[in-house]
């Protein structure tokens, strides 16, 4: 095997390691030394020949694979996919350190395949398909260099200069043609998102991985291992007022309670005409000739904002707390909570306008409980109950006698925020059950931090509800746009008093995902990639229709053009013929074997005298030149030459 053959299987190694980091199923504490033992290869490579390093390396192979097993059977199937990664990626390294001269590398291309499909299912964000991109281009490379060092006459051909660069050359064209058509497809073939998938989706949702993103339906039993995207879900442009009046925490579903081990969202629709007894905020009114506007009256004006949702297929649209004035461009409903559904066939082109109201503090809204749904303890049994009996004691004894409603919340709140350790699910250390978040065995999600703090609120006859949205805080430095992504779901709690009506409660400590962005190049760059990705992968046949009007008049334009200019036109056109062809003709003019020998003759420091052929000057080269392996490159430049250009035999 050739030292070029090594370095490119390095790469492929490397990239291999790439896939494996950006699933966030491996720790760094694993990956950091595979990194470091594939950048390392090249020096453990000569180390090969001795007994000692052999019986150590596979001795060490033999350790990691037994505390892999170990893991297993600790954690059962929990853990599956990040050991399962953690043993492939070190496999890879285990085969590209003990390539040996005469090995082929067949199996580090078969398991740098497999790696990068299996990675596919559990990182669907842009950058998987940048690093995809690389990988393929790499993996083209690779495969046509390790077939063109291995002959049967000369098992480890090392490729001279002359045939490595158009090799590449070739790899990167034919690999970017096939990939280009692939995107082609990819970006202009319409999906259907509603069609059903080979997998049942009940089985599909309690699979062992799914992405972090907003829910009608919060289960707190099902064991996954969670997935973070940065897909842009929600757009939303500051047009009037400042954003101090915006909240952050915006919702889309309420839940009032907590039934089999999960929650359902409160769905109903608000009902008209004589108040409901099953209303719980403030009512909606419309207006007389406006439709498509919702409004509160008795509010003032702080705020307005366009929003923009980026995802196909949309069924809840959100606001927070405090929004006072909604307009849609499509038919939508309000709920019982205060919150909108779209149905029918507008779920796919969804835009609106909030008007936020400017008193008092946002995440606040008036409205009434109902006494019997909201006061509801959930019914808990066994480890749950005792767990949450021990909690709500703990806390009693911080409270001083004859507390208020404020003081009780706030208490609780910091107690959860500042008593338990945020993980997501599937996370080393995060707990399986509610019970066991209670009992403090672990941390969990912001669900079992909302779910406890309702629990304790109702216990003391405090009227809450459980909320589901996104906590979104990720402005530009101007201050103007707001950008919403999928890894900034959230659940949180809303506390209900007679003076204020519902507000906003958040249990679960800060985390670092939902710092800030700026509008720095870098991020702008990275706003500008997930534009386009979001285009791209919610291209369905509505989008196909938009994209093909547009091409039809772009096509109508150009026929109007050169209608009213037909003198210039064909001197465009004529013009441009004509660079084609001195291009053809120029790339054309010197055979590519005659580049390549000279290159070899350049390289060697070699003048061809007038008239002298590639023979005659390899006879002058030998006669003046005693180094064989400086004439070698020269004697294969030569025969390759003759045998292009003129069918001339090797001999």
């Amino acid at each position: 095997m050739t030292g070029q053959l090594r370095t490119c299987l390095l790469a492929l190694v490397a990239i291999n390691l790439v896939f494996v980091q950006i699933t966030d199923a491996v720790s760094l504490t694993w990956l950091v030394p595979l990194f470091g033992l594939v950048l390392g290869a090249p020096i453990l490579w000569p180390l090969q020949r001795y007994l000692v390093y052999r019986v150590s390396w596979n001795a060490a192979l033999l350790a990691i694979f037994s505390l892999l097993v170990v893991d297993l059977r600790q954690s059962g199937v929990r853990y599956m996919l990040e050991d399962g990664l953690i043993l492939a990626a070190f496999c890879q390294v285990h085969i590209l350190n003990n390539l040996g001269k005469q090995r082929r590398p067949d199996l580090v291309f078969f398991n740098s395949l497999l790696i990068a499909l299996v990675t596919g299912f559990f990182c669907r964000d842009l950058i998987y398909s940048i690093v995809f991109l690389v990988y393929a281009l790499t993996l083209v490379i690779a495969l046509r260099l390790a077939s063109a060092s291995t002959t049967r006459r000369e098992p480890t051909r090392v490729l001279d200069l002359g045939e490595l660069g158009p090799l590449v050359r070739r790899s990167l064209r034919q690999g970017g043609v096939v990939i280009l058509c692939t995107g082609l497809v990819f970006t202009f073939w319409p999906r259907d998102f509603e069609r059903e998938g080979l997998v049942d989706s009940e089985l599909a949702a309690t699979g062992p991985v799914s992405e972090l993103a907003f829910s009608e339906e919060i289960r707190l039993d099902r064991k996954t291992n969670a997935v973070k995207t940065n897909r842009i879900v929600m757009r939303a442009t500051l047009e009037k007022g400042s954003k101090e009046a915006v909240s952050e925490y915006w919702r889309g579903a309420t839940f009032t309670n907590l039934q089999r081990q999960g929650w359902w969202a409160d769905t109903n629709p608000q009902r008209y005409g004589a108040i409901s007894n099953l209303q719980v905020d403030e009512r909606w009114e419309r207006p007389e000739g406006r439709a498509g506007e919702f409004y509160r009256p008795g509010h003032t004006f702080g705020a307005q904002m366009k929003i923009e949702l980026t995802e196909s297929q949309v069924t809840n649209l959100f606001a927070p707390l405090n929004v006072h004035r909604i307009t849609f461009s499509a038919r939508a409903w309000p709920r019982i909570d205060g919150n909108f559904s779209v149905t029918g066939t507008e779920r796919s082109k969804v835009d609106y306008t909030l008007d936020f109201d400017s008193a008092g503090e946002p995440g606040r809204v008036v409205g009434r409980p109902n006494s019997v749904e909201h006061l509801r303890e959930p019914n808990l049994r066994g480890k749950a109950q005792a767990a949450v009996e021990a909690l709500d004691l703990e806390i009693s004894k911080s409270l001083r006698p004859g507390a208020t409603q404020e003081q009780q919340v706030e208490t609780i709140r910091r107690f959860l925020s500042g008593g338990r350790q945020y993980l997501l699910p599937g996370a080393s250390g995060a707990v399986d059950s509610l019970a066991e978040f209670v009992a403090g065995e672990g941390g969990g999600h912001c669900e079992y931090f909302a779910t406890t703090m309702v629990i304790l609120l109702r216990k003391r006859s405090i009227p809450c509800r459980m909320v589901s949205g996104y906590l979104a805080h990720e402005w530009n430095e101007a201050g103007t746009e707001l950008t919403v992504r999928s890894n900034h779901a959230h659940a949180w709690v809303e506390v209900w008093n007679a003076q204020d009506g519902w507000r906003t409660v958040d249990p679960t400590p800060a985390q670092q995902e939902f710092a800030r962005v700026g509008d720095s190049v870098l991020s702008s760059t990275r706003e500008f990639l997930h534009r386009v990705w979001t285009t791209v992968t919610g291209f369905d046949a509505s989008a196909r229709e938009t994209a093909l009007a547009w091409a039809r008049q772009r096509l109508t334009d150009i026929g109007l053009f050169l209608e009213r200019h037909p003198i210039g036109s064909t001197l465009a056109v004529i013009g441009l013929l004509l660079i084609g062809r001195w291009q053809k003709r120029r790339k054309t003019r010197v055979h590519p074997e005659v580049r390549n020998y000279l290159t070899v003759v350049n390289r060697l420091g070699l003048q061809i005298q007038p008239g002298e052929t590639p023979r005659q000057l390899l006879t002058r080269a030998r006669a003046s030149d005693t180094r064989a392996d400086r004439i070698d490159d020269l004697v294969a430049a030569t025969a390759r030459h003759e045998r292009e250009r003129y069918g001339a035999d090797d001999s």
